[in-house]
């Protein structure tokens, strides 16, 4: 996660004070339930709640209904992801959690209030007229994803008196079903990530834009008690709309920017949100926290420049100058001496802004090198929320007023001046990955000699500090280093570090944190796509007209490759089988396995983010060896014009020399970007494995 932009002046944060305060900004909170009085319904206007959670949700559920108030005038149904092979507990675990009766539907149930519906083992569940009918599970060859089928029937049946709620667990069940939940009036919940011991569900619902609330479990039952007392047939809005002006104004905003942007900015202090709130308020001369919310949610550049506003990139070269020297002097030389037997060392820069401090780290690891009889691969991780930083970031150009910790030797060494300023060599520039990446969402790197995370923690609630100091000692291998900045501390994990240097924050990893402790990021999961189908080879046209085909092809067409969504060459254009390595013995399942080994990463890569994004990417510079020759290749992968049936793409290589026009439509890649989402694809796999 990171943070942009200084403080604002001390004459800013003097007007803001007088305009709106703290407590202004907490001023709209809802009511307590205690304060509202419940009608009974009758059983056809029944609020009727579906709980989705996978297997590893049991202990939210058991969470949400030991504060589940038991006579809400509700029927609540939990549909939860279970093995056919085994008797489901759910009753009686749940049983002992609420007074509510909790019933496993074995047969047709009319839904009443006040009652708990459970999904048994093997069943599959349907709704019709508000009668729950178990129904046998769909085939193993079907993608079972009974959380979605029963929201989507549940929003048919009983449309606005549907509630959706998403609980903890992995996969992306339940996104789907909200949509149809959210079109039908319905309300939608989900529980916030940083409270899920999965968050894979909750961050999948999320991402769709349409969830009505975000919330803790015990966040919940106060929200359904709102919900329940609201009609959309008085006049004024949908119940949907009624229920957003009942929620606490600072929470609107967090929500509005979370659907947005996709960052939880609950994580923060509540006194530095509500300091840039008031800052941006006193900027668009706003004086009503409620009009200013208005303005966020009818003004996207508003939103954009707030968000950017709480984003906070104060960073320079080598900044704290004693800081780097200490880990010029005494840190990096014995971590660099170590890491000599595996040939790697390995860093990770978090929040690295517009990448003065990755490059700081980077110059004194070279300098370093350049003294020792034995070379090092040095990978330095870059990464920060703010794709924008990210961008300017990867450029490595700098303006001459950046420069002043930056001494001669090093200008003269490390930089070439441009017309824009100075740019870091590209020697530097090769070891280091900048990426997109929030350290409280997504997964961590790992197996790293050296972290540094200054002057983000102090922005943040301690459950968040503890949450990332945790997944900071996970990364770490043994006796790695953590560097923090000047003002931040370990908080409760003094028995996993030891202080190197307290002034300037240095601490050695000296134990692992329990595995069981580590609130473990669920990492994205990839957007679904049709399944694959082969390409038939009957119906096919006549003999002759497909050597014309063939001809035409061959000579209008660059080298290329038709691939299906099995990975298997469908057609070769052109000279394309001179990329192509055949070996003896069985012949290869996969085309990649054809591809010489710098092609390989990048096309794999490649294909992967095209099937995902549906958007050609060209990977520009690739170098190959013909005849004796090297020649610079520039390869494009993009989808192929087919029926909806049949998936396929184009691999299409051209000589650099020959063509050098690029479309404006395609995405430019390089290899470290190849190298990092292959990294990254594979840190998916090895979660998504721990997980389950």
């Amino acid at each position: 996660m990171s943070m942009k932009s200084t403080e604002p002046t001390s004459n800013h944060e003097e007007i803001s004070s007088k305009i709106v305060s703290k407590s202004t900004i907490k001023a709209a909170t809802s009511k307590d339930s205690s304060d509202i009085q419940l009608m009974r319904p009758s059983n056809s206007e029944i609020i009727v709640v579906a709980i989705g959670a996978s297997a590893g949700g049991v202990e939210a559920l058991e969470q949400l209904f030991t504060v589940m108030p038991e006579r809400l005038g509700m029927a609540f149904v939990v549909v939860q992801h279970l093995s056919p092979d085994f008797k489901s507990l759910m009753p009686e675990i749940l049983g002992r959690k609420t007074g509510m009766p909790v019933l496993a539907i074995r047969e047709e149930m009319p839904l009443e209030a006040d009652k708990v519906y459970v999904l048994p083992s093997g069943k599959g569940l349907e709704i019709s007229n508000r009668v729950l009918i178990p129904v046998e599970q769909p085939s193993v060859a079907k993608v079972n994803k009974p959380i979605d089928d029963f929201f989507c029937m549940l929003a048919a049946d009983v449309g606005e008196s549907a509630v959706g709620v998403v609980l903890s667990g992995t996969g992306n069940d339940g996104s789907r079903g909200i949509r149809e939940i959210h079109d039908a009036g319905g309300l939608v919940i989900v529980q916030s990530e940083k409270s899920a011991k999965f968050n894979g569900m909750p961050r999948s619902a999320i991402n769709t834009g349409i969830v009505d609330l975000i919330a803790t479990i015990d966040e919940i039952p106060n929200s359904l008690i709102r919900f329940s007392t609201l009609s959309g047939a008085d006049g004024s809005g949908t119940k949907i709309l009624q229920f957003a002006q009942t929620m606490d104004t600072e929470r609107r905003i967090h929500h509005l920017l979370h659907n947005h942007f996709g960052i939880d900015f609950e994580q923060y202090k509540t006194d530095m949100f509500s300091r840039r709130v008031e800052r941006r308020m006193c900027l668009t001369k706003e004086t009503n926290i409620e009009n200013y919310l208005k303005r966020l949610e009818l003004n996207s550049q508003e939103l954009k420049q707030l968000y950017s506003d709480l984003l906070i990139g104060v960073t320079e070269f080598f900044r704290d100058p004693d800081a780097f020297n200490e880990l010029s002097l005494k840190i990096l030389p014995p971590l660099l001496d170590a890491a000599a037997p595996s040939g790697e060392f390995r860093v990770w820069i978090a929040p690295c802004a517009s990448g003065e401090e990755a490059y700081s780290v980077a110059i004194l690891i070279d300098e370093l090198l350049e003294h020792r009889d034995y070379s090092l691969d040095v990978k330095i991780f870059a990464t920060d929320v703010n794709p924008g930083g990210i961008e300017s970031a990867s450029q490595g150009i700098f303006p001459e007023a950046c420069m002043g910790n930056v001494n001669k030797e090093r200008l003269k060494k490390y930089f070439t001046q441009t017309d824009d300023g100075y740019q870091i060599c590209r020697h530097l520039r090769k070891q280091i990955v900048f990426a997109q990446h929030d350290v409280l969402q997504d997964a961590p790197f790992t197996k790293l000699d050296l972290v540094c995370c200054r002057n983000l923690l102090i922005y943040l609630k301690p459950e968040a500090q503890r949450k990332i100091l945790s997944l900071f000692n996970f990364s770490l291998r043994d006796a790695g280093i953590l560097f923090l900045g000047p003002s931040e501390s370990l908080g409760g994990f003094s028995n996993e570090f030891r202080v190197v240097n307290e002034k300037w924050r240095f601490f050695r990893k000296i134990a692992p944190v329990r595995i069981s402790s580590v609130d473990m990021p669920s990492t994205p999961a990839l957007r679904s796509r049709p399944t694959a189908l082969r390409v038939e080879r009957h119906g096919l046209p006549q003999p002759e007209l497909l050597n014309v085909y063939d001809s035409l092809l061959g000579e209008h067409m660059p080298p290329g490759l038709l691939i299906d969504d099995s990975n298997q060459i469908v057609h070769i254009f052109g000279a394309a089988t001179q990329f192509l390595e055949f070996k003896q013995g069985r012949p290869a399942s996969s085309f990649f396995d054809l591809l010489p080994p710098n092609f390989r990463v990048a096309v794999a890569n490649g294909l992967k983010r095209v099937r995902h994004d549906g958007k050609p990417v060209t990977y520009p510079g690739l170098q190959f060896d013909i005849e004796s020759e090297t020649k610079s290749f520039r390869i494009t992968i993009k989808p192929a014009i087919s029926s909806s049936q049949i998936q396929t793409h184009l691999v299409l290589f051209e000589d650099c020399e020959v063509s050098r026009l690029v479309p404006a439509e395609v995405t430019l890649l390089n290899s470290d970007t190849a190298t990092l989402e292959r990294i990254q694809f594979l840190e998916e796999q090895l979660q998504s494995t721990r997980e389950s």
